[in-house]
């Protein structure tokens, strides 16, 4: 039998000599005293159950701020690996522009090292090909001297003797 608040402040007893019948009275506390145990019951795991979900609840918050900690960290960690990825790429482009300067500077020093190579060597044929073209013209005037015997002529008329 359930009783109520109501129940429980409606509740009558007969009188009889010398005051309420007992049956009843022990009877209505017996009933009562079962539903307070069922309450006091109900209200403990009630209780229990409350502090078992708020300990779960602080779990969980604690678990929801370690994982919006851990969140933040990867965003921070990507972000510095991001900006740390921009400046070695950017490093890497300032020394692969820096080397292609080099390179290209020592190729244009080298094609006008050619180039001075090359006029002076033009230079060279011009003045080899002079001096040849007069060694042979004067090879050729003497060869037509001698022909001409005027050599042997000059060798008479000069006082020393040819060397044989």
């Amino acid at each position: 039998m359930k009783y109520s608040t109501n129940d429980i402040l409606s509740q009558t007893f007969e009188s009889r000599f010398r005051g309420y019948d007992t049956d009843q009275v022990h009877e209505f506390l017996y009933g009562l005293s079962r539903a307070w145990d069922d309450m006091t019951k109900q209200l403990k795991d009630l209780l229990d159950k409350t502090e078992h979900q708020e300990a779960d609840l602080r779990e969980y918050r604690q678990r929801e701020r370690a994982l919006q900690d851990a969140l933040a960290m990867a965003r921070q960690v990507a972000e510095d690996v991001k900006t740390s990825a921009k400046r070695d790429a950017d490093l890497v482009i300032a020394n692969a522009e820096l080397c292609a300067e080099r390179v290209v500077s020592k190729a244009e020093k080298d094609v006008s090292n050619a180039k001075e190579t090359l006029s002076r060597l033009k230079q060279q044929r011009v003045r080899f090909e002079a001096e040849l073209r007069q060694t042979i013209d004067t090879h050729s005037k003497i060869l037509e001297l001698y022909s001409e015997g005027e050599v042997e002529r000059e060798f008479e008329n000069e006082s020393t003797p040819p060397i044989q």
